[in-house]
């Protein structure tokens, strides 16, 4: 979910948009939006973003207390979240999350990693369209 008027702290950082499942990493206290960071973690990029600290999916705890924050803000300004926000794929705990491994050689792979393939760079474009396109909103506020 993509608002202009969010407050900063509610918005992922890779991502760019309004957390509905907000992730904080244990040591540096960042938050992220659970499907951005496990998508960033299970493509190779093995640091944080923001501070290049080693990231591992178990280094990830649930921000409660900003999830609380974003969904009173939501009531308060009456949004209403859409299907993605409420996919059943991402209601399971971050600790019990399985993504396979990637594929390093031309061996046959299992019969689920396509699926889970297939979705997770569906997210990837999705990410990069809102990337893209809060960018664009900035870049005409700005000549404005």
């Amino acid at each position: 979910m993509s608002l202009e008027n969010a407050p900063q702290h509610f918005l992922c950082p890779i991502s760019m948009e309004v957390m509905s499942h907000p992730l904080q990493h244990k040591v540096t206290k960042h938050s992220f939006e659970r499907s951005a960071i496990m998508e960033w973690i299970y493509f190779g990029k093995a640091t944080c973003p923001l501070t290049r600290t080693s990231l591992h999916p178990e280094d990830f705890v649930e921000n409660t207390k900003l999830l609380q924050e974003i969904q009173q803000w939501k009531n308060e300004h009456q949004i209403i979240e859409d299907e993605d926000d409420l996919d059943a794929s991402f209601s399971l705990k971050i600790s019990s999350v399985a993504l396979p491994a990637p594929c390093t050689t031309k061996a046959a792979a299992p019969s689920s990693e396509p699926q889970s393939l297939k979705h997770l760079m569906s997210l990837r474009n999705k990410v990069l369209r809102n990337r893209d396109a809060r960018a664009g909103k900035m870049a005409q506020q700005n000549r404005q």
